[in-house]
């Protein structure tokens, strides 16, 4: 009976802390990084289907240019985007984003980080003022 009391008690404290680190990673998100969880949660979701289908028009349109990268420089465009695709989405980059849980996000001040660093989403805003909102978009990628 006391084992029993024991691992129920275990059980609801394991249980807690998980509710507790989503209820801290979506205030992050949303007080920290400023942008809303549903729309984190949605990027997230076609940022991995782009992916696994290796959909360059599609990847490359999630990004806001200029792109900084670490191993294949300043991408401008989306054009440059698409023809350096390989090099900037390469399998390190690839499997982060393919093995990324929402529940496992990390976020601060400069946005959203997918898997070590090597992704980096942020809200960018539409115009200078930001008074017509903003879109979630790939920031940086640390290849």
């Amino acid at each position: 009976m006391n084992r029993m009391i024991v691992a129920i008690v275990a059980i609801l404290s394991f249980s807690s802390g998980l509710l507790s680190q989503t209820e801290s990673l979506e205030s992050a998100i949303e007080k920290v990084a400023g942008l809303k969880v549903p729309e984190v949660q949605q990027f997230l979701k076609d940022l991995k289907s782009g992916i696994a289908a290796k959909d360059s028009k599609a990847i490359c349109a999630m990004v806001s240019y200029p792109l900084g990268t670490t191993t294949s420089g300043t991408v401008k465009n989306m054009s440059e985007c698409r023809d350096r695709y390989a090099r900037i989405f390469n399998q390190k980059v690839v499997d982060a984003i393919d093995r990324q849980r929402f529940e496992t996000l990390f976020a601060n001040y400069q946005g959203v980080m997918i898997g070590r660093g090597e992704v980096w989403i942020s809200g960018v805003c539409r115009d200078k003022k930001c008074e017509r909102g903003y879109d979630v978009r790939i920031t940086r990628v640390n290849n």
